[in-house]
């Protein structure tokens, strides 16, 4: 019996390199057949095209793209904040700029991919929840796989999600982190975990982890664990900007909670406010503000291919 599996691409990932690439893979994925292809057209079709296809019977979901998709179809695993199907598998083919989540599960390649995908092995991983004010000011809530944050990484998500990425991924993301970095002003910010006393900090970014990896390899979550039903929570406080440049090296290595003014904290639930706006992001994108409250759903997604 086959299994149904629908493939979901996003020929616009990757600064547009997503659709030249698909080219070159489809004939590497005969082993999937039968499968169904669908094209994203714009922001909010995966979300759409990932629950028809689970109302539908997809019992494979496979995301071609970057973690802006991976993070709509993962919203389209949910209706109602309830999953649509808990027996649908979630793979990845990695045609993004980012795709940091995958590199959680030993995806640094379209080679490592493929051979996921051929094992078919899966491994239970979390979803992480929040919920935040829309730029339209409205009470939203959103899914997210990976990483969320706010303060100074959401400001730079969204110059990175501006720019044409002519550096290539790696050094867009650093380059629009540091600029972002030396101008930022450090606001205060509110900060809740549950079982703990609150909080008032001076804070640079909050990073709020199921992944290890955000901003094209940077580990801001290294010791995350995706399947341990709590959220890493790395504080960056009032680093001076010296001392951050000096160590930004550490973030790629891991060695991230070396960094003096960085925190790091487990939680199921937390809850942030600011006294000014606060940008923030979910999974690279760049949706809101505070107030926000994240909290973990354990185990809600089948995710092909296992981390380490």
């Amino acid at each position: 019996m086959h299994i149904k599996t629908v493939i979901i691409l996003n020929p616009n990932a990757g600064a547009g390199r997503a659709i030249h690439e698909w080219r070159g893979i489809e004939p590497k994925i005969s082993f999937l057949k039968p499968y169904e292809l669908f094209q994203t057209k714009q922001k909010g079709d995966g979300i759409a095209l990932a629950q028809k296809a689970l109302k539908q019977g997809a019992q494979r979901m496979i995301v071609a793209g970057g973690d802006g998709s991976l993070n709509e179809v993962v919203n389209g695993f949910f209706e109602n904040e309830k999953p649509i199907s808990e027996d649908a598998r979630l793979g990845i083919l990695p045609l993004g700029s980012g795709c940091d989540f995958a590199k959680t599960l030993g995806i640094f390649s379209i080679e490592d991919a493929l051979q996921k995908l051929k094992t078919n092995q899966v491994k239970l991983s979390d979803v992480g929840h929040v919920q935040f004010k829309n730029k339209e000011g409205q009470d939203v809530g959103r899914f997210f796989i990976n990483i969320s944050s706010f303060g100074c990484s959401a400001k730079a998500a969204h110059a990175v999600n501006a720019s044409k990425k002519r550096l290539g991924s790696k050094l867009t993301y650093l380059w629009i982190s540091l600029k972002t970095f030396l101008t930022y002003k450090n606001p205060k910010v509110m900060l809740s975990p549950q079982g703990e006393a609150s909080q008032c900090l001076t804070m640079n970014s909050v990073f709020v982890c199921n992944g290890k990896y955000a901003g094209a390899g940077m580990q801001w979550g290294p010791k995350a664990k995706i399947d341990d039903g709590l959220l890493d929570v790395t504080l960056v406080k009032d680093l001076p900007c010296f001392t951050g440049l000096l160590n930004f090296h550490k973030i790629y290595l891991g060695k991230t909670y070396e960094l003096s003014d960085v925190e790091h904290l487990r939680c199921d639930l937390l809850r942030a406010k600011s006294f000014t706006p606060v940008m923030l992001e979910v999974d690279g994108e760049d949706v809101g503000t505070l107030p926000a409250t994240f909290t973990i759903l354990k185990h809600a997604i089948q995710v092909i291919g296992l981390d380490d």
